[in-house]
């Protein structure tokens, strides 16, 4: 089955039903948690709040609608460094994916509404071969130096079945690298993730992938507005094994 189509006004926002544009729109939602094969976790979608307007809200927006596209309905998906999960949540609530978060550290705003994999090493999960259909590797790489992406990236393709959804930060000038290294601090102190700045080009990246045995059959660059406003680029790589 064909995934839904995404709506031009995304109706969710990190798992919450925002501001919906008609009745029909909520009951869309509604009909695809219910109808996920499996059962999907309580996504709280008929608890209405008030709209949550921020750069960390309108950046689950912007990158949600990206991935989504690449990803069908039931779907088994590991997001790998996870983080807090907000975006799996978000996925979980616009398509129907069943996501499963894996990280070394167990953030205290993370989403429990999924199940999590605490990873003991980060080039391991401890999950079996294939595990799942997808694999998303969300603003990870670059936390890591460049020697240990690509132990990353093997462990993420070992549990991939179907594919891998790649988003990295690909500075394409000098000025692109220095609002890059300044929103990677900036964004990341909270946390205290690493930032070894180990940025690569949109060019570099397919010569890694395919060391992985993994070929490149999307890429898509754009700069994004939330919460960087648009000051470096961003590439989506969509992977599939060769």
């Amino acid at each position: 089955m064909p995934p839904p189509r995404l709506r031009t006004n995304p109706l969710l926002v990190t798992g919450v039903l925002v501001r919906p544009a008609t009745r029909a729109d909520a009951d869309h939602v509604t009909e695809l948690i219910a109808d996920t094969p499996g059962g999907t976790p309580d996504l709280g979608l008929k608890r209405h709040r008030l709209p949550y307007f921020s750069p960390v809200f309108l950046r689950d927006n912007e990158v949600g609608n990206r991935v989504a596209r690449h990803l069908t309905r039931g779907e088994q998906v590991l997001d790998y460094g996870a983080g807090t999960g907000l975006i799996s949540r978000w996925l979980a609530g616009a398509i129907g994916i069943r996501p499963t978060l894996a990280d070394l550290v167990e953030y205290g705003n993370r989403r429990r509404d999924f199940p999590f994999l605490k990873m003991e090493d980060p080039f391991h999960v401890p999950a079996p071969d294939g595990a799942f259909d997808v694999v998303l590797l969300l603003f990870v790489l670059h936390h890591n130096p460049y020697e240990a992406q690509s132990k990353v990236l093997a462990e993420a393709a070992r549990l991939a079945a179907r594919r891998l959804i790649v988003l990295e930060d690909t500075p394409r000038s000098r000025l692109d690298l220095v609002f890059n290294v300044f929103w990677d601090k900036v964004l990341n102190l909270r946390h205290r993730i690493p930032t070894p700045f180990t940025f690569r080009s949109v060019e570099e990246w397919p010569a890694v992938f395919m060391g992985h045995g993994l070929e490149a059959v999307h890429v898509e660059t754009y700069r994004p507005k939330w919460p960087t406003l648009a000051t470096y680029h961003h590439t989506l790589f969509v992977l599939e094994h060769e």
